[in-house]
């Protein structure tokens, strides 16, 4: 990735102007902490004093992030942040004073760090929150990283400048010098023409509404939580970093200035690398793993015998900590709905600064009683053990925070749901275990979860893999992009979905007035199989097996198919049970209002089939296992058919008739397996109806289907082989008559070199073929080198 899209945020003029104020002011508050630093403990000596600085500096982030972050919401950012600065100023210019003439106590120090505390929980969210109305949704990632940067670089800067200030100047012109730069800012902002920001009026229980988002985003609670734990941890060891540059290595100031200087090194090269990035998805993995290595730097930091070794790890240790706390900050931003965002980033603060005094007074206290070595140890160790207990799920959890936002249910929803979830244990005798929580989605929030969960569930390259497969069978054509077609065609179906890793139901809300019952039954059939077998786990049980893949899927939505006929069974007093009419009608498929969807009746056959399969061929399967078994519901969760052809043919499931195996013939040497799969009955039917052969019923006679694609590592080519086996020898030859045909039809090249009863030779398309009969199996292999 080109080095230069770290940087794409400054393309904005109103962060250019933010980041150049934020690098002055940023640096004169550093220049300011590291005096204030040595100033304390030049006047108490005391770790637990030095600690309560930090008490009431950061105190008030934590008592009122969550007002600040309210206010940021429902005021304009950007007078929120100029009446802060102003704040800031103001107390830096009075610490000045009273240290210049000598008059300065403890307890002005703890008073002004409180006005500071007070105008910082307010100045926090509103300041974060504008990054978004500074720059872009595509660009918040390097906005939040570069401002990461800047942060860190002014810690590079300040203290180093802080210790030669402290000195040679003394305490006071430190804090001078950090008013004087506050000026930077409040002309930036002046200067800073920001857009009209929505101004949202509500009631003071708009503050649950922040709690409540986080309470149903697991997402959000635990990267919340790593980033608390990790800061508490982190400002305990950094608030010793006096007693570590004086006691332990005896390099006074200057040493505290370079071991605050090391942490901003580390933390301007990790959050330079993350402002790269434009993957949000992957931003909660690097949050937990940086509290893994933060929490190992602190442990190695506590052990070092060594200043320089001190001063390295406290870097790591930095850029860990930055890592984790910008990965934190874009992911929230990111997924958040924007009247939600200054509470949002008020949590954020919260962890990050409201945390400080909660570190420092904690360790401060465990250095006191036991040693400064064995409290940084000890900070080391829970940031372990917090980053693998919180940390260990979030890849897996990740879409459901990004895509899902929780937004509020409409009450009659929720009575409608509870009410049909009733009815639907009532039909399937599957135990209700939880209720099913339910919200609104609007079309472009189905479009960010589509989108997001192609990319969480298929990465781009398998994608890719997919689309040639699909591409050499000629199951679509050579301009089809797999992708944004599978998009788009769910994004025009959908009304409705169960997403059994949320559990929560979601309706689209231009649908709400014309949402029927038997839509709310179909989702509810699988939010109780989730509840009683766990959707996720019997998906995955088909374990790389395309076609068994389908048969389980057919099962989940032929199930709630069949849920939504008896529900309509019953409203007229009958049951699907007994009335195999209506179980005929809700077979045939209805193709009348195919022009009301223009992207399914425009996509390949084989996409349209694989999309409807489920549902229509999964509802005739449930309602034929229901008219032979008592317990059919629970039956076709338990032992599921294992192929589509069970699926088509009931019979085949009864009698436990299973796929016979086929070998796929070995590719030549140099060429490496690139995808494998099966072959059912449906795929072969649909190849046989996408080259309009008349003959589609042949696919009935299959048995068994795979295929390979091979790449050549050295000229990039690709070999399509696979083998299929049939009923007997003389569907055998009506398949290897049939393929020969297909070939013909799917390549614009197409020559015939050798052919007789049982083989043909060639060359086409996409390099040589070679197609084989012999008995009941039929092998192909298309792609080979031609000689």
């Amino acid at each position: 990735m080109n080095s230069f899209s770290a940087l794409r945020a400054l393309r904005h003029r109103n962060f250019q102007l933010y980041a150049a104020g934020q690098l002055v002011s940023l640096t004169g508050s550093w220049v300011h902490n590291t005096a204030l630093s040595w100033l304390m403990y030049r006047l108490t000596h005391s770790e637990w004093m030095l600690g309560l600085t930090s008490l009431f500096t950061n105190l008030p982030m934590l008592l009122l992030g969550m007002v600040g972050g309210l206010a940021a919401d429902r005021y304009t950012r950007k007078h929120i942040v100029i009446l802060t600065q102003s704040v800031f100023l103001s107390q830096a210019a009075i610490l000045a004073v009273l240290t210049l003439n000598g008059s300065v106590r403890v307890w002005h120090v703890y008073g002004l760090g409180l006005a500071y505390g007070l105008a910082n929980a307010f100045d926090i969210p509103a300041r974060q929150a504008m990054m978004l109305d500074m720059t872009s949704r595509e660009d918040l990632i390097s906005a939040v990283s570069l401002n990461s940067m800047i942060f860190n670089l002014a810690r590079i800067l300040g203290p180093a400048l802080g210790g030669i200030a402290v000195a040679t100047l003394g305490e006071g012109w430190c804090f001078a010098l950090n008013a004087l730069s506050f000026v930077a800012v409040l002309l930036v902002l002046l200067w800073m023409r920001m857009p009209a920001q929505h101004q949202q009026q509500g009631q003071a229980t708009s503050l649950r509404d922040g709690l409540q988002y986080v309470k149903a985003n697991e997402t959000v609670w635990r990267l919340l939580g790593i980033c608390s734990v990790s800061n508490i941890c982190f400002s305990g060891a950094f608030v010793l970093g006096p007693f570590f540059a004086q006691d332990i290595f005896r390099m006074g100031a200057w040493g505290l200035g370079c071991l605050t200087a090391a942490m901003g090194c580390g933390a301007v090269a990790g959050t330079y690398l993350l402002a790269r990035s434009r993957d949000v998805s992957g931003l909660p993995r690097v949050a937990a793993w940086s509290g893994l290595t933060l929490g190992l730097a602190l442990l190695l930091y506590g052990l070092s015998p060594n200043f320089w070794l001190s001063a390295a790890l406290m870097a790591v240790a930095g850029g860990s900590l930055m890592r984790l706390n910008a990965a934190t900050n874009s992911t929230l931003q990111t997924g958040t709905p924007e009247n939600l965002r200054g509470r949002i980033v008020s949590m954020f603060g919260m962890s990050v600064v409201g945390m400080a005094p909660i570190g420092a007074s904690l360790f401060g206290a465990l250095a006191r009683g036991t040693s400064v070595r064995i409290a940084a140890m000890t900070a080391g160790l829970l940031c372990v053990v917090s980053g693998f207990s919180l940390g260990r799920t979030l890849r897996g959890i990740v879409l459901a925070m990004l895509v899902l936002p929780a937004f509020s249910a409409d009450p009659a929803l929720l009575s409608r749901v509870n009410q049909y979830l009733q009815e639907v244990a009532s039909m399937t005798g599957f135990q209700i275990k939880r209720q099913v929580p339910a919200a609104m989605m609007s079309s472009k929030e189905l479009e960010k979860y589509l989108k997001g969960k192609m990319k969480s569930e298929k990465p781009t390259t398998k994608v890719d893999i997919e689309e040639l497969v699909l591409k050499r069978f000629g199951f679509a054509p050579p301009d089809f992009h797999l992708k944004s077609t599978t998009v788009d065609l769910l994004q025009e179906q959908a009304a409705a979905f169960y997403d059994f890793k949320t559990r929560k139901l979601y309706v689209l809300d231009h649908i709400q007035d014309d949402l029927g019952p038997e839509l709310l039954v179909h989702e509810l059939g699988h939010a109780l199989a989730d509840q009683n077998f766990g959707l996720k786990k019997f998906l995955d049980g088909a374990k790389g097996d395309d076609d068994a893949a389908l048969a389980r899927m057919a099962v989940m939505e032929g199930q709630a198919m069949y849920l939504m006929g008896e529900h309509a069974a019953r409203k007229l007093g009958s049951s699907l049970k007994n009335s195999p009419e209506m179980v005929r009608r809700m077979s045939e498929q209805d193709e009348s209002d195919e022009d009301k969807y223009p992207v399914m009746k425009s996509v390949p056959l084989y996409l349209k089939e694989s999309l409807l399969f489920p549902y229509s061929w999964g509802f005739r399967f449930q309602a034929a296992v229901c008219a032979k078994e008592a317990d059919c519901m629970k039956r076709v969760f338990e032992h599921p058919p294992v192929s589509s052809a069970q699926v088509m043919h009931p019979e085949l499931y009864f009698s436990e008739t299973v796929p016979e195996k086929v070998e796929v013939p070995e590719a030549p040497k140099g060429w490496k397996p690139k995808a494998a799969g099966t072959l059912g009955e449906v795929d072969f039917s649909v190849l046989l109806r996408t080259f309009g052969k008349t003959t589609p019923e042949l696919a009935e006679s299959n048995r068994g289907g795979n295929y390979v694609l091979y790449e050549n590592k050295k000229t990039h080519d690709y070999l399509l082989n696979h083998a299929s086996v049939w009923k007997d020898e003389d569907t055998a030859h009506r398949w290897f008559e049939a393929y020969a045909k297909i070939l013909a039809a799917k390549w614009k090249s197409y020559t015939v070199q050798h052919q007789s009863a049982n083989e043909l030779d060639g060359v086409g398309d996409v390099g040589a073929f070679r197609l084989r009969w012999s008995g009941r199996q039929v092998t192909v292999e298309e792609g080979l080198p031609v000689h």
